[in-house]
């Protein structure tokens, strides 16, 4: 047995050791002996893994840790196909028409449930298609065949979800943003927002919209004041901050269809069905 295989036989070993892989031995008929090194699932599970997306309710697996028991995490989940929402399954659009849904009770309207049931399927072929964690329960996606399986599932998926949504009211998400100086608090504040993938009309609004907020590190706080400059306007920019917010679900409403007679924004712009958080809580610090 050269060096090389030496090297192998004992990385092996040592992985085994630590439960996450099986070693077997077995005589061969030249009386040679070959050995087996299984790794299997364990050792993706060890390095962070996954075989396949589990799709669960919102509330069983998208929880952030950081935001403790019972809080939904909107915290955006970057992937190849750009920011996902809870449990990284829905795109931003999709992800608030099921928390509006769930919120007032109302169901999605047919144009909404087709576009989220495509955008999700889709999600899963390209995902697949790519090598990645997808959720091997979904129907494959087509345009004209087997639609009926693919709205069963997507109907059983999206109750799931608005089950679980319904009745939280406690949610967390993080985000990083340049900080503002208020010169007539002379407080730090930020815009806090969600990242979308692009135009909707369906938007999750923070309020309020320019928050004061405070440094873990009152020396970091001190000499972003000091270094803040004018921006144009009332407020001095600072620099970046990364936050922690915890939030609440204070209304859900639907703004009705844009009419341009009466529109005070362009119709690219205009937000039909808003949910609205407050901000109860804040931890921020320097974005490093």
């Amino acid at each position: 047995m050269n060096r090389t295989w030496i090297a192998i036989a004992l990385a092996a070993l040592l992985v085994a050791q630590e439960g996450h892989a099986q070693v077997s031995t077995q005589e061969q008929a030249d009386g040679s002996r070959r050995v087996r090194i299984d790794v299997g699932g364990a050792l993706r599970k060890a390095l962070g893994g996954r075989d396949s997306q589990q799709v669960a309710a919102p509330g069983q697996s998208a929880l952030g840790p950081q935001f403790g028991a019972g809080v939904i995490s909107l915290v955006p989940v970057r992937t190849p196909l750009g920011p996902r929402y809870l449990d990284s399954r829905f795109d931003y659009a999709c992800a608030v028409r099921l928390l509006y849904s769930a919120k007032t009770g109302q169901a999605m309207d047919a144009q909404s449930r087709d576009d989220c049931r495509n955008h999700y399927l889709l999600d899963q072929a390209k995902l697949k298609q790519a090598g990645r964690p997808y959720d091997r329960a979904a129907p494959a996606f087509h345009t004209t065949e087997n639609v009926g399986q693919q709205t069963r599932y997507w109907e059983s998926l999206a109750d799931s979800t608005i089950a679980a949504l319904r009745s939280a009211e406690k949610f967390g998400t993080e985000f990083q943003s340049f900080a503002y100086v208020d010169p007539s608090t002379g407080r730090l504040n930020i815009t806090p927002m969600l990242p979308t993938d692009g135009a909707s009309d369906a938007s999750i609004t923070l309020l309020p919209k320019q928050l004061p907020i405070s440094l873990d590190d009152p020396a970091a706080e001190a000499r972003l004041k000091t270094e803040a400059v004018p921006d144009g306007g009332r407020f001095r920019q600072a620099g970046q901050v990364r936050c922690t917010l915890s939030l609440e679900h204070h209304q859900s409403r639907d703004n009705g269809p844009w009419k341009a007679e009466r529109a005070t924004v362009r119709h690219s712009e205009y937000v039909r069905y808003e949910v609205q958080m407050t901000v109860a809580a804040t931890g921020c610090r320097l974005a490093s």
